[in-house]
């Protein structure tokens, strides 16, 4: 049985630059990293909830930067085999006195006393431009360990592409952490169109494991024939992530909305029986187009899901999660157990929302 959301319940005045994004469960405890907008800094604090989302308790400081409007978020959270508790985030400086000179930085915190007191952990990858006029960022980085125990840290990466010719493109690239330097090696592209003709805007990956060392990564990217939309597509790796399937022409799409409408964000959810849940947001249903590259919040998007039940190889047709107000964005979710799960997206007009909804219900 599938079933959308239900009596979403309001964070209030928390806020992840824009939205939480990755949410923890641990035993009994739902674990979120996410901005706190009482204090006068741009920073990331860490939230626990004892009773799924209905109430959450504040515990440390993850970071605050002194740098006036810095932007970071995209607090994603992953638990260590010790129990420490890490989290990534992106920290961009780009107005003031870095106006002409953008620095961007992907970064990772710890914290061994469960979330309590945090410490700076290493960084997964740092620039500054030496030029303003192209956007060469870092943003949405996903940290994932696959059963062969190295944690890896996917994320959109404007530079890489610009340093090898492809100005304006985005592509996923990972690391992988070496436990014994504390060093992120390896970087491999994970996505980007196999044609060197086409644009590549690919990002906001989210990653599971359909069977050992074989991966499944779902990502935001545009249509390479016109109108450009955003659509959904996949990526897929047999060696645990040291080689992918565009580099053989592989990059289905996961999921393309109808006519000039857009599909944004997506966010997996393993579920019982081999199924997969993906999580996004689009505008599809409320005819208002935009053309691609709109800002999120002038955008009328509602949250869908759709499911697989062979690893990812084919997609069920969408269903509606939630549409309230038609300004959401960002979705993301947490196991609760088989099947059921808790979810969180933005909501441009009411802040961040969680809902413990069931998706899948087996019967």
């Amino acid at each position: 049985m599938i079933i959308g959301a239900q009596s979403p319940l309001s964070l209030g005045g928390l806020s992840s630059a824009p939205g939480c994004k990755g949410e923890l469960v641990v035993g009994k405890s739902v674990f979120l990293v996410a901005g706190d907008r009482s204090l006068p800094q741009s920073n990331l604090t860490c939230f626990r909830s004892d009773d799924v989302g209905m109430t959450w308790q504040k515990l440390g400081l993850v970071l605050s930067d002194p740098v006036p409007r810095a932007d970071v978020g995209d607090g994603n959270l992953l638990r260590l085999p010790d129990g420490d508790l890490m989290v990534v985030y992106r920290q961009n400086h780009t107005s003031g006195e870095f106006q002409t000179r953008p620095e961007y930085g992907i970064r990772v915190s710890v914290s061994s006393d469960g979330g309590r007191t945090w410490k700076v952990h290493s960084t997964v990858a740092r620039h500054q431009d030496d030029r303003a006029e192209i956007s060469r960022g870092y943003w949405a980085p996903f940290l994932f360990r696959p059963r062969s125990g190295r944690v890896q840290c996917y994320y959109d990466d404007e530079d890489t592409p610009y340093r090898n010719g492809f100005h304006g493109h985005q592509w996923v690239e990972m690391k992988t952490l070496d436990p014994k330097s504390g060093e992120w090696e390896k970087e491999t592209t994970v996505s980007r169109a196999p044609l060197p003709t086409d644009l590549s805007r690919d990002g906001m990956a989210t990653v599971v494991e359909t069977s050992p060392g074989k991966l499944l990564c779902v990502l935001e990217s545009v249509s390479t024939s016109p109108p450009t939309v955003g659509d959904l597509r996949s990526v897929t790796s047999d060696d645990d992530g040291k080689t992918w399937s565009w580099q053989h022409g592989s990059r289905p799409v996961v999921y393309q909305a109808l006519g000039p409408y857009h599909s944004f964000c997506p966010w997996l959810l393993p579920g019982p029986k081999r199924q997969i849940f993906c999580l996004f947001a689009t505008d599809e249903d409320n005819q208002d187009p935009h053309r691609a590259g709109t800002p999120a919040n002038r955008l009328k998007l509602d949250i869908k899901a759709v499911r697989s039940e062979d690893g990812g190889s084919t997609w069920s047709k969408p269903f509606l999660v939630y549409a309230g107000t038609h300004h959401n964005y960002l979705p993301s979710g947490a196991v609760l157990g088989p099947g059921r799960f808790l979810l969180s997206w933005l909501d441009f007009d009411l802040g961040s929302l969680f809902s413990p909804a069931i998706l899948y219900q087996p019967r």
